[in-house]
C-alpha cells in the first residue's frame, strides 16, 4: 500500500487524540505512519537493487524505456531505480563491445596459444582476455547445451583453433559429425584431416579409430615409453557432434570409451557434444573431465556435471556464453562468436 493512503487515518488519529485528549492515540498514528513511509521507502531501494535488463529503444517513437514506461526527465530524476536499469545496460553494451573486439582481435591471429601448450584450443574470451585449453592436460572435453545454444559454433572454432597455420603443428583431426557433415563445411585447412565422417557415410571410422589406438600402443611399447611425447607420435584430436546418436552403435560406444580412457597417454584426445548427458555411457562419460556448459543448460544437469547451480544467460544475440568447468579449477565464463566463419 501506498504511504499516501495513511493520510487521512493520521489525520483522524490526530484530530481524536488531541480532541479527547488522548495524546497516546495522536502518538500511536504518527507512529504508524512514520513507520509505513520507511517500510514504502525500503521496498523501493529494494526494488531499485534489483537488475532489469528490458531497457530498449521504443520502435516507433525513438524513446527510451524500461520495461513499458518511457525514460521522462522526471522518471529519471524520481526513480533510483531506472537509472541504475540504464547504467546497468549501457555498462553492458560496453562490455559486449569490448568482448567482441578482443574475439575478433583472437581470432585474427589464428587465437595463437600460450607458450607451453602442444595442443591448444581457443574457447573464446573472458573479461577481454583470451582464454586456451591444452588438450594435453584436459584431456577429454564434453560440450553439453541445447539447440541452438551454439554447439556446432564452438566446435567449429575448436577445430579451426587446431587446424590454424602455425599453431598446434603435427596435430591431426578426424571429425565425426552426425549432422551430414556440416560441422566442417567451409572450414579451411581440414580436408587433409586424419578423418572426415558423417552419419551419411560412417564408412570403417570406428574400426579405423580402434586400430590407431592399438598402433600406437605397440609404439610405445616398443620405445619403452610412457607417454606419447616420448617417442614419434603426433597428438590427434577427434572431434565427434551429437554424442548421444552416436553411442547407439555398440561399436562406437566401445571405442569412444576406450579412447576416453586411454586415450591421453597415447596422444589421441576427445571433444565430443551433446545436447545433454542422457544417453552417453556412464565410463565414458566419467572420463570427459573437462566440461564447456553453455547458456541455456537445465541447471539440474549443470550441477550433475560438476558445476555451480549459478545462472548463465546469453548476453546477447551477437555472442554466446560459456562456462568451463574442470575437477579442481575455479569455473571459468567466457563468450564467443555466433557466426565464427563470417570472421
Amino acid at each position: 500500500m501506498s504511504a499516501i493512503w495513511m493520510l487521512p487515518s493520521l489525520a483522524m488519529g490526530l484530530y481524536l487524540g488531541f480532541a479527547n485528549g488522548m495524546w497516546q492515540l495522536a502518538m500511536m498514528s504518527v507512529a504508524s505512519s512514520l513507520i509505513a513511509v520507511l517500510m514504502q521507502v525500503r521496498q523501493r531501494r529494494e526494488k531499485s537493487r534489483e537488475p532489469i535488463d528490458d531497457v530498449s529503444i521504443h520502435p516507433r517513437r525513438g524513446q527510451l524505456q524500461v520495461g513499458n514506461l518511457r525514460v521522462t526527465p522526471l522518471r529519471w530524476l524520481t526513480s533510483s531505480g531506472t537509472r541504475n536499469a540504464v547504467r546497468a545496460k549501457v555498462l553492458a553494451l560496453i562490455s559486449e563491445a569490448d568482448n567482441r573486439r578482443a574475439l575478433l582481435g583472437a581470432l585474427q591471429s589464428a587465437g595463437q596459444p600460450p607458450p607451453g601448450q602442444s595442443c591448444s584450443l581457443f574457447l573464446g574470451v573472458q573479461d577481454q582476455r583470451p582464454i586456451h585449453l591444452d588438450l594435453a592436460e584436459a584431456p577429454h572435453i564434453f560440450v553439453v547445451g541445447p539447440t541452438g545454444c551454439g554447439k556446432t559454433q564452438l566446435l567449429r572454432q575448436l577445430i579451426r583453433s587446431v587446424a590454424a597455420p602455425g599453431s598446434n603443428i603435427g596435430t591431426d583431426l578426424a571429425i565425426i559429425d552426425f549432422k551430414g557433415g556440416a560441422l566442417w563445411v567451409g572450414l579451411e585447412h581440414i580436408q587433409s584431416s586424419w578423418m572426415l565422417a558423417s552419419d551419411l557415410d560412417l564408412a570403417d571410422c570406428w574400426a579405423r579409430l580402434a586400430a590407431e589406438l592399438s598402433r600406437r600402443e605397440e609404439v610405445l611399447a616398443l620405445s619403452k615409453a610412457a607417454r606419447f611425447t616420448d617417442c614419434a607420435l603426433s597428438p590427434l584430436a577427434v572431434f565427434v557432434d551429437e554424442l548421444g546418436e552416436a553411442v547407439r552403435s555398440p561399436p562406437a560406444a566401445s571405442v569412444l570409451s576406450s579412447l576416453a580412457a586411454r586415450g591421453r597417454s597415447l596422444g589421441v584426445f576427445l571433444v565430443a557434444a551433446n545436447q545433454g548427458i542422457s544417453g552417453v555411457p556412464r565410463e565414458l562419460l566419467l572420463n570427459l573431465r573437462t566440461r564447456v556448459c553453455l547458456a541455456g543448460i537445465d541447471q539440474v544437469e549443470l550441477v550433475q556435471l560438476g558445476g555451480k547451480a549459478r545462472e548463465l544467460t546469453r548476453p546477447s544475440d551477437r555472442l554466446f556464453a560459456a562456462r568451463a568447468i574442470k575437477q579442481g579449477e575455479p569455473e571459468r565464463d567466457f563468450v564467443f562468436l555466433p557466426e565464427f566463419a563470417a570472421c
